[in-house]
């Protein structure tokens, strides 16, 4: 067996301007997202008369829907250094529409932009030796450990057979969000790609606002966002997070093609870590589907690491 997981990562706290600017672009691009889908017939408002230049909600109409100041808001928008109470967010998100998930990306832009330097999250998405067990040892699934960004650390000999982890060059390509969208054949292999795409690139923004200096995040959605097809979907701002779409898929099968068996119907889970990253289950949904997976765990490669070390940068 090859080693070929990227060790668990511990993340240490750093700080620069370039760094905070991350935090502030995805902000301003974020509300005004929100701004531009918005009619002021949606929101109860009265369009008023001659050519509205900006399309959606103006942000002096946001401001009225949110009882804040027009100079204010757009300071807020702006990433300015200003501080906002939990009772104003949550005005905001309301005046936008936002739903659940996307009201938490915003309250997690914002900690983010207020915290400072001592305050940067670490994170360590290192398996519990009860967990570790059962990802090594489960033979009639596919078990993997991911990190934040959805860059397989560990898994089992399912695991490769559905995902091929042992052939990847790098850890590039054990991202979930690279093999979405770059790997050949994905869209072939997997019919509901779109779906899964969709909730992947959520969950890999929300993860970036929090840790912006991380190196392989950064080579990741520089590498993506020089394809337009890519840029255009991540300057939609599209916030949906895994356990979400794991919840909304947990009643139906998703459908995978593979060229050696044929068709496998498999069930999918993506469950958080204590402290972060994830642990995703994907089973056969029947026998058939069972079948078919034992034949490709015939040449599968389980990853040699534990997922228990710790590697710093």
């Amino acid at each position: 067996m090859r080693a070929t997981a990227r060790l668990v990562l511990q993340q240490q706290p750093t700080f620069d301007t370039a760094l905070e600017d991350v935090r502030r672009t995805e902000l301003r691009a974020f509300l005004r997202s929100r701004r531009e889908r918005l009619t002021p017939a949606d929101v109860g408002l009265t369009p008023g008369f001659g050519r509205r230049r900006t399309p959606g909600l103006r942000r002096e109409e946001v401001a009225e829907l949110s009882g804040v100041g027009v100079t204010w808001y757009t300071w807020f928008e702006m990433g300015r250094d200003i501080h906002v109470s939990a009772k104003t967010l949550e005005a905001i998100a309301r005046a936008l529409r936002l739903n659940a998930v996307e009201t938490e990306h915003l309250r997690t832009l914002n900690a983010a932009i207020e915290s400072s330097p001592e305050q940067r999250p670490q994170w360590r998405a290192a398996l519990h030796p009860a967990i570790a067990h059962v990802l090594h040892h489960t033979t009639d699934a596919a078990v993997i450990a991911y990190d934040p960004f959805l860059t397989a650390l560990c898994w089992n000999a399912g695991g490769d057979a559905i995902f091929e982890f042992s052939r990847a060059r790098n850890d590039c390509e054990r991202n979930l969000a690279w093999r979405l969208f770059k790997l050949p054949g994905r869209k072939e292999r997997w019919p509901d790609l779109d779906t899964v795409f969709h909730a992947v690139l959520g969950q890999f923004r929300q993860t970036y606002v929090r840790y912006p200096d991380d190196p392989l995040a950064r080579a990741i959605l520089a590498d993506l966002r020089s394809m337009a097809a890519f840029e255009e979907r991540w300057r939609e701002h599209d916030i949906e997070l895994l356990p979400e779409m794991s919840a909304a898929l947990s009643n139906r099968p998703m459908p995978m093609h593979h060229p050696k068996v044929g068709t496998l119907q498999l069930f999918t889970a993506f469950l958080p870590l204590p402290g972060d990253g994830f642990l995703s289950t994907i089973a056969p949904a029947d026998g058939p589907s069972m079948e078919r997976f034992r034949v490709l765990m015939k040449g599968a490669e389980a990853s040699q690491e534990t997922c228990e070390s710790v590697r710093a940068t």
